[in-house]
């Protein structure tokens, strides 16, 4: 009899270890160089997810190089619960490179919570009929966090994100940096009392941060801190969210912008011309070192450096 279950434990063992796709793994790993067990490509993970071969809360894109993936896939799963897309990389430099375009997979916003982590998200392409690439698709109480996350090159026709809905949903941006783009947040809320946060952001040389302002009624739970703003063509496009924005460096004036705000046009970045992440560190004469709070701002930044108990605004600690 012992005899028999050792055998069946295994047969097990090897059907996993021979067929990963077919298990139920609590994360699968994406690697353009492949290997045992590994997706190559970004769609092919998300097709395998979405047509229920595999059931995993974490998508681990692994690899020591830097890869760009295309995400083309319109992922309608709606029992996942949580799912994590998320890179191993620390070197911001080295993120890896997502190009999304296509559908913008409604129904997993709508129905997951959704954690990015260490990735670059470049050009998103919209959504067929729609003016952005992602949503938080009216999403009720799921959670959306970007953390350690680069969003670039987005064209001035598509926003990156749109917030949008007539109930409450929890976005949360956290050392992120934004630069480049032309937009990046569509806001449209008809009702309800949506949970946003912006902390430790840099929003560097973009052409348009959101493409309308909140009402009063609606920007109870926005919080902006501890974030840069600088060489953007508008910042805001109205004075509630200066008004909900703290602790913050802006090269607008102060006026209407919320408690502990500096204003200064040289924010004091360590290179002039900035073309990968690390560009973005600030020098230690920086009007937005120290100017931060520590009350829930992230232990660490970008590059998962530690942060000190007054920490610099932006992405970067320096």
């Amino acid at each position: 009899m012992n005899r028999f279950i050792y055998r069946w434990k295994f047969a097990i063992v090897f059907i996993f270890l021979a067929f990963p796709h077919l298990s139920l793994a609590s994360k699968v790993l994406v690697d353009q160089e492949g290997g045992a067990g590994v997706y190559t490509t970004l769609n092919s993970a998300l097709t395998a997810l979405n047509g229920g071969t595999i059931t995993v809360d974490t998508i681990l894109i692994t690899g020591t190089d830097q890869d760009s993936f295309s995400w083309t896939v319109d992922v309608g799963r709606s029992n996942l619960g949580t799912l994590v897309i998320r890179s191993d990389q620390t070197d911001p430099d080295l993120f890896p490179i997502i190009g999304k375009s296509g559908a913008a997979s409604y129904i997993l916003f709508q129905s997951t919570n959704l954690y990015f982590e260490n990735l670059i998200f470049s050009n998103t392409g919209p959504a067929p009929g729609y003016d952005y690439g992602f949503t938080n698709a009216q999403a009720v109480g799921k959670i959306h966090h970007f953390k350690n996350c680069v969003i670039r090159n987005q064209s001035s026709s598509t926003y990156f994100y749109h917030l949008q809905g007539g109930s409450a949903t929890t976005e949360i941006f956290e050392n992120c940096l934004f630069t480049g783009n032309g937009k990046i947040f569509g806001v449209n809320y008809w009702g309800g009392s949506p949970t946003l946060t912006w902390i430790n952001c840099t929003f560097d040389g973009n052409a348009q941060i959101f493409g309308s302002d909140f009402l009063s009624s609606r920007a109870t739970n926005i919080s902006l801190k501890n974030c840069i703003f600088s060489n953007n063509t508008t910042t805001f496009p109205g004075n509630v969210l200066r008004g909900k924005t703290t602790f913050s460096l802006t090269s607008e004036v102060t006026t209407y912008y919320g408690e502990s705000c500096v204003s200064n046009t040289t924010p004091g970045y360590i290179r002039a011309t900035r073309t990968i992440p690390s560009h973005w560190k600030i020098s230690s004469e920086s009007p937005a070192k120290n100017i931060g709070t520590s009350l829930n701002a992230p232990g660490n930044d970008i590059g998962n450096f530690i942060r000190i108990d007054s920490p610099d605004a932006g992405c970067w600690e320096s």
